[in-house]
């Protein structure tokens, strides 16, 4: 018996269930195929609105930054020229004590 002759008996004696099993393979594979697509689409629509979230918040986060950078800005800004008007203050106070001074030591 020859290779040929024992497909055709495997053919005759399994032929229907193995169109069956074929036919169930197929039917899976399909489904199998359509799962993936699906389970692509969600990762794809999943990766979409982490990217959206993560660029909000990045915006966000750079808003908030630069309102505090504007915030401190003139914050420091203020400081500054309180410590200027004070250096001024304080250079006329120092005058004066030195002109008592001496006025004190002129008269004697």
């Amino acid at each position: 018996m020859n290779l040929g002759e024992i497909s055709t008996i495997r053919d005759i004696l399994m032929g229907r269930q193995m169109e069956e099993y074929e036919r169930r393979f197929r039917e899976m594979e399909a489904k199998m195929t359509a799962m993936m697509e699906d389970l692509e689409t969600q990762i794809d629509r999943g990766n979409n609105q982490a990217l959206d979230q993560n660029n909000r918040l990045e915006k966000s986060l750079t808003d908030q930054l630069n309102q505090l950078d504007e915030a401190i800005g003139k914050r420091l800004e203020a400081l500054e020229q309180a410590l200027r008007d004070t250096s001024r203050a304080d250079q006329a106070r120092i005058g004066q004590l030195l002109s008592e001074m001496g006025q004190k030591l002129i008269a004697g």
